[in-house]
């Protein structure tokens, strides 16, 4: 058989019934190779530059190391 590796449950039941997966980047998510210069940018840059506006954001504070 073939191996694909892991995968979501819900991209699972949609494989199974022949749909491509709506999270799929084959489901036009893949926006390519991000240049050096737009690599380096702070998250608030990214969000001034972007075409859409994200409602919220998750982001994992390190606790600091005495």
């Amino acid at each position: 058989g073939i191996s694909c590796g892991r995968i979501c449950y819900e991209c699972l039941q949609e494989l199974c019934v022949r749909k491509l997966p709506r999270l799929a980047l084959a489901n036009r998510l893949w926006v390519g190779e991000v240049p050096q210069e737009l690599s380096i940018l702070t998250l608030l840059e990214r969000v001034l530059i972007g075409l859409y506006f994200l409602v919220s954001f998750i982001i994992k504070l390190y606790p600091q190391k005495k």
